[in-house]
């Protein structure tokens, strides 16, 4: 019930700010008219030289002024009073912010992002070096911008990413966190990684597609993940970089295709989760997970 009356609020809310957006410009128009209309009021009434002789044309341009000059102050008064709400909210819900934690706490996080990341670049380095030089992945080439020439590289398995270092900080320094839980972890990943594969196919020259440039993709990547994470109620915000390092990845990263997918996105999350359960455990104030 909490979640549709807070998808509820948001939804009214976005309503009316689409609503105030649409029709500003007829606001605008209508406060123009009126300016207008008045004026020629004014010079209709002024050229008759009497009071007598524009009296019916002056009472129906009068009429639809009013008209005008009424539904514009509402409009008015509306969106002013949207705009006070709105910049209100700026100056923060007087919510009293979380204190420091202890040192203990703090000692945990630190052992905990530590020992997850170096898991990762440690197995990493191994899996690189037993790939690499292998026909599996085929070759890549890569360009440098400056001088234009091309290198081609032999192509390797990898499991560290950028995002993964977020993955570890959250699950080691907030375990109790609705985004830390296993399912969040696995599969935001999953999502993430099917909807980056699937767009690349639209932005990649590879495929002799590209509609859309990869700069577009880009956002849409994060745009669609958390959009399906938020409605399927596994949220999980580091699996958004992980869909952008891909469709802005570099050339050893695009060259594994939906291997992607499987290692480093899935593997990862595995072995995160694994050493989360082991480490955090062994702390009498921490609990992890707290569901699957």
């Amino acid at each position: 019930f909490a979640k549709t009356t807070a998808f509820q609020n948001l939804l009214t809310q976005s309503m009316r700010t689409a609503y105030c957006a649409l029709n500003l410009q007829k606001c605008i128009d209508s406060w123009t008219s009126l300016i207008f209309d008045t004026r020629d009021v004014q010079m209709e009434f002024i050229g008759a030289g009497g009071h007598n002789a524009p009296r019916l044309s002056q009472e129906g341009s009068y009429s639809s002024a009013h008209r005008d000059a009424a539904a514009l102050k509402a409009w008015d008064k509306r969106l002013r009073h949207f705009l006070r709400k709105y910049f209100k909210k700026f100056k923060g819900q007087r919510v009293v912010p979380p204190r420091p934690s202890s040192w203990g706490t703090a000692f945990y996080s630190f052992i905990g992002t530590y020992l997850m990341v170096f898991s990762l670049t440690s197995i990493g380095n191994r899996v690189k070096d037993a790939t690499m030089g292998t026909d599996a992945l085929g070759n890549f080439t890569k360009t440098d911008f400056i001088t234009t020439e091309t290198e081609e590289f032999e192509g390797w398995f990898f499991l560290m990413i950028n995002s993964m270092g977020a993955v570890s900080a959250m699950i080691a320094a907030a375990p109790s966190s609705p985004l830390a839980q296993p399912r969040n972890v696995f599969f935001g990943h999953l999502i993430a990684g099917v909807i980056a594969l699937l767009l690349d196919y639209l932005c990649n020259p590879k495929f002799d597609l590209n509609y859309i440039p990869p700069w577009v993709a880009a956002p849409l990547c994060p745009g669609f993940s958390m959009g399906l994470q938020a409605k399927l109620g596994i949220l999980h915000p580091p699996s958004c970089s992980a869909c952008v390092i891909y469709t802005m990845g570099l050339p050893h990263i695009k060259n594994i295709g939906w291997y992607y997918l499987a290692c480093p996105l899935l593997l990862d999350s595995v072995i995160l989760i694994l050493i989360a359960c082991i480490f955090n455990n062994l702390s009498e104030d921490r609990s992890y997970p707290l569901y699957w």
